[in-house]
């Protein structure tokens, strides 16, 4: 069957994640669903607990269905699953991580779904430590279910690799399609960004270094709060914005007042306008501790942004480097290599600029979110080739 054949075929696809939380796939899914081809191809997402906040980035009216499978194993809820599929003709189930593999492999045996792809991103197996028995079973059940799958794809090189690592599966068959996200344009950018700052009581001198994600232990913001005291100790007109909220924002909040950079240190907790935040900044930091793929760093990228960034995952890949970096990247929990780099960007506004005008150019080159799309369109046509999905 010809290519223009192929598009003339109604493809359903059904996203299936645990829940919508607002999380970096979720992020992801409801990015490409938005700007899917509708003359192709007919989104829904399944849950199989609950919808979530990210429900709210989609921008048209897309199914989201929720299973409410209980905690642990439950028969029933892949059954439900199975029924779902079956129900709205899917043509391609897409499930994302190990939270939904599994359940994904039985409901399509049921449903006789034709097609499966694995989206695999950030934490293997979901489990952060490589050892023990349950890790081992893990590791066997993984390895068997990527081969009943027609493809497995993932945003990074760093998780293919971990994938190989931890259960056997070849990184050499898993398909990279980076993160994409689009470019952060605001016609008012210099207005907004004296309006985010007079929020926080910054004048135009102040040098304002932000992150964005959730406070948790993985995001490493301990270490990227000590740097900061470091650099503020010497730079007192630094200030320093983490757009999120989490589990370990008290202990931040503690880390702060210990450190004696309470007043320079902000918390402004999760944020709708995230575009806003980035435009106000002067310098992007991303601290983690374990990446696949890093889609803060990209957002950073898109509005144009000089970033320091922690040696985890694809991120020296993202950054680059010689005269093509976009960034500096440094040693992964440790706090003065974070400080060391900060107090050169810091003091260094040239160098800012340089970073800045390579990110944008780089996110439209390699990171935009037409490319992700269109890559992700490219691998729906290829995995269901010349098939005939049932009607």
């Amino acid at each position: 069957m010809g290519l223009e054949v192929l598009r003339n075929i109604m493809i359903n696809i059904a996203y299936l994640v645990h829940s919508l939380r607002a999380g970096g796939i979720e992020r992801s899914i409801t990015r490409i669903v938005n700007r899917l081809d509708r003359t192709e191809f007919c989104p829904s997402i399944i849950c199989l607990d609950k919808s979530g906040p990210a429900e709210q980035w989609l921008e048209s009216k897309v199914p989201v269905i929720e299973i409410g499978k209980k905690s642990g194993n439950d028969l029933m809820a892949v059954r439900r699953l199975s029924y779902c599929l079956r129900d709205r003709n899917i043509g391609i189930l897409q499930s994302h991580n190990w939270g939904t593999l599994l359940e994904g492999i039985f409901a399509r045996k049921l449903s006789r779904t034709p097609f499966h792809i694995h989206a695999e991103r950030g934490t293997v197996m979901g489990m952060v430590e490589a050892k023990g028995t349950r890790y081992w079973l893990r590791a066997r059940a993984m390895s068997m279910a990527l081969t009943q799958v027609n493809k497995v794809i993932s945003n990074a090189h760093a998780v293919a690799e971990r994938v190989q690592e931890r259960c056997g599966y070849s990184a050499q068959k898993i398909e990279i399609i980076p993160n994409g996200v689009p470019e952060v344009c605001l016609e008012d950018r210099q207005d907004i960004r004296r309006q985010v700052r007079l929020k926080l009581g910054l004048d135009s001198e102040s040098i304002l270094i932000g992150s964005v994600g959730r406070l948790e232990v993985v995001k490493g913001f301990n270490f990227a709060m000590k740097a900061f005291a470091t650099v503020h100790s010497s730079h007192p007109n630094a200030h320093l914005v983490l757009v999120g909220d989490g589990l370990e924002r008290e202990s931040l909040t503690d880390l702060a007042q210990t450190l004696g950079v309470s007043l320079n240190v902000h918390f402004v907790g999760r944020q709708s306008n995230v575009d806003h935040w980035l435009a106000a900044l002067d310098i992007y930091l991303n601290s983690s501790l374990s990446e696949g793929m890093s889609q803060s760093i990209i957002e950073a990228m898109s509005a144009g942004l000089p970033i320091i960034a922690t040696d985890v995952g694809d991120s020296a890949k993202i950054l680059g480097d010689n005269e093509e970096t976009v960034g500096m990247c440094v040693r992964t929990a440790d706090a003065n290599a974070l400080a060391i780099g900060l107090k050169r960007l810091v003091v260094e506004p040239e160098l800012r600029e340089m970073f800045a005008k390579r990110s944008k150019q780089k996110h439209s080159l390699c990171y935009s979110e037409e490319i992700l799309v269109r890559k992700y369109q490219n691998l729906y046509r290829s995995v269901v080739g010349g098939a005939v999905i049932r009607p």
